[in-house]
C-alpha cells in the first residue's frame, strides 16, 4: 500500500461519488470552499493498492497560536461528519481483507499527518461506520454521537402512523392552513434569521459566515436547497437541506419563529413527502446527540444511528482543549 496527495478534482470526485461512505462535503469543491473560509490547509490523502485507490481521507491543518491542530472536518463549518471514505468493493470483502484495507488507510494517513507534528487530531466519522478499531490501535480515543434516520421505502401512511400523536395533530392543523414553502436563493436573509435565533438562545452561530453558506450553495445548487415557510407574507420557518445519493439530510433550520403553530413539524413532514415522491430512500434528521434537540426530533419515530468521533492529543493539545473548548470539542449536531 502507498499513500499520495490527490490534486485531480475528477479523480477525487469520481471516487467519492462511487464510495458508500462518500458524502457531499467530501466533494472537491466543498473541501476547497472549506479551506478558503476557515484558513486551514487541506490535505487530500489517498491510499493505493497498486494503481487503485482503496480509501481517501481529507484532513485540515492549522497552527492556532502555537497549537498544531488537524480536523476532519474543521469547526464552525456546519459539516456534521467527514473522515475517510472507502472503495466500493470494501463492503463486499471478507472480514480479514476488510481489516487489512481499513488498517492500511488509517495507518498510512496517521503516519503522514504525524509528520506535521500535531498536538490535536479529531475526525467525525460518517454514521453507521462502526469499525474504528484501527484508530484505537493507533492510540486514538473516541466518543459517540448520534443521528436520526427515517426509512422512506415504507408506505407514506406507515411513516405518518409512527409519529407521536401530538405531532400528527400538529401536522393536520398545519395542513389546513396550506402555507407555502418556497425555495430561496436569499442566503443573507436565511443566515441572518438563523443567526438571530441562535443569539436569542445565547448560543453562538455554528457557521462561519453567510458568504461561506452562499459559496457552498452556489457550488452545489442541485444538492443544497434553502426554503422559507411563509405565513401572511412573513417568514414563519426555514430549512436548509442536503440532497445527495439516496438521502435527504435536514441540515439547517428548525428555527422557532415565535409563531403560534407547529411550523417545524409541518416542514419535516413536507420534506419527508417530497423526498419519498422523488425516489430518495432515507431522510436524516440531525441532532440526536443533544438532549434538547432529540426531544423534538424523536417525535417522528426515526431510527437511531451511531456516529464515532475520534481524537488524539498530546499534553499541549490537552491544554488547548481547555483553552479552546469551543473550537476543539464543538461537534455540529
Amino acid at each position: 500500500m502507498t499513500i499520495a496527495l490527490i490534486d485531480n478534482k475528477k479523480v477525487w470526485d469520481d471516487f467519492i461519488d462511487q464510495s458508500p461512505q462518500g458524502q457531499l462535503f467530501h466533494k472537491w469543491d466543498a473541501l476547497k470552499i472549506i479551506e478558503k473560509h476557515t484558513g486551514y490547509k487541506l490535505f487530500t490523502y489517498a491510499v493505493y493498492k497498486g494503481n487503485a485507490i482503496i480509501g481517501v481521507f481529507p484532513v485540515f491543518y492549522r497552527n492556532i497560536n502555537g497549537i498544531k491542530a488537524i480536523f476532519s472536518p474543521p469547526p464552525n463549518t456546519c459539516v456534521p461528519y467527514m473522515g475517510f471514505a472507502m472503495c466500493t468493493e470494501y463492503s463486499g470483502l471478507k472480514q480479514k481483507r476488510k481489516e487489512h484495507y481499513l488498517s492500511s488507510v488509517v495507518d498510512e494517513v496517521n503516519a503522514e499527518i504525524n509528520k506535521l507534528g500535531p498536538n490535536f487530531i479529531s475526525a467525525n466519522i460518517i454514521p453507521g461506520f462502526i469499525d474504528v478499531r484501527p484508530f484505537k490501535w493507533n492510540h486514538y480515543a473516541g466518543d459517540l454521537n448520534f443521528t436520526f434516520i427515517i426509512d422512506l421505502e415504507r408506505p407514506l401512511e406507515d411513516i405518518m402512523a409512527s409519529f407521536d400523536s401530538t405531532c400528527k395533530k400538529n401536522i393536520k392543523k398545519m395542513e389546513k392552513l396550506d402555507l407555502p414553502i418556497e425555495p430561496t436563493t436569499d442566503v443573507e436573509t436565511f443566515y441572518d434569521i438563523m443567526n438571530r435565533r441562535y443569539n436569542e438562545q445565547g448560543i453562538k452561530m455554528p457557521m462561519i459566515s453567510a458568504k461561506y453558506l452562499k459559496d457552498i450553495r452556489e457550488a452545489f445548487p442541485d444538492n443544497i436547497k434553502l426554503y422559507f415557510l411563509y405565513n401572511e407574507g412573513k417568514v414563519a420557518g426555514l430549512n436548509g437541506n442536503i440532497e445527495y445519493k439516496d438521502k435527504v439530510t435536514l441540515w439547517l433550520g428548525n428555527a422557532n419563529m415565535h409563531m403560534d403553530f407547529a411550523a417545524n413539524d409541518y416542514l419535516v413532514w413536507q420534506f419527508i413527502k417530497s423526498a419519498k415522491e422523488r425516489g430518495f430512500k432515507r431522510l436524516e434528521i440531525q441532532g440526536a446527540g443533544e438532549k434538547r434537540l432529540s426531544e423534538f426530533k424523536s417525535k417522528f419515530s426515526p431510527t437511531l444511528e451511531l456516529c464515532h468521533y475520534i481524537y488524539k492529543k498530546d499534553n499541549l493539545g490537552k491544554l488547548a482543549e481547555v483553552a479552546y473548548a469551543n473550537i476543539v470539542r464543538k461537534k455540529w449536531v
